[in-house]
């Protein structure tokens, strides 16, 4: 009779517990979102360069819409010139840089084949961001620059 008295008192105590458990943590179970794959943006900034000093070349604003995320999964630059170079005809030296929001996402210079993406990927909310196209160079003609960002877009569902 003890033991049958003792299981009853550890069930309803295990029945509270699970209640109390499922009070306080259902809500965290509930609240939690998920991403749905939306859409691919690819951005592409071009500009042209005539003088000799570092400059903005072009500006994209963009919106990251309400109930969306966006991962900046690449990011890149050059001059248009030579395929294969970073350095267009004439050049002695040159550099691309992509940034948002005034942070570098890329950088590539003619003093190394390399593309430095020191912050990739990158997870915008909502909101508003510009991307710019910057680049100096060390040439006898106006070049142009490229530069692009890809993005992908997801939707939050609760």
């Amino acid at each position: 009779m003890v033991l049958l008295k003792f299981a009853f008192q550890l069930f309803n105590s295990m029945k509270r517990f699970a209640l109390i458990f499922s009070l306080f943590c259902l809500p965290f179970f509930l609240g939690a979102q998920t991403l749905e794959f939306n859409q691919a943006i690819y951005i592409k900034l071009t500009g042209t360069l005539s003088s000799t000093t570092g400059t903005v070349l072009a500006t994209q604003n963009s919106t990251v819409p309400a109930g969306k995320v966006w991962k900046v999964v690449s990011s890149n630059g050059q001059v248009q010139g030579n395929p294969g170079t970073l350095d267009g005809p004439s050049c002695t030296t040159s550099w691309v840089m992509v940034k948002m929001d005034g942070v570098g996402l890329s950088f590539t210079s003619d003093a190394s084949s390399e593309n430095y993406n020191p912050s990739l990927p990158v997870w915008l909310p909502p909101g508003n961001v510009t991307f710019t196209l910057e680049g100096d160079q060390t040439c006898t003609t106006a070049q142009g620059f490229n530069g692009y960002v890809s993005i992908i877009e997801f939707n939050v569902v609760p």
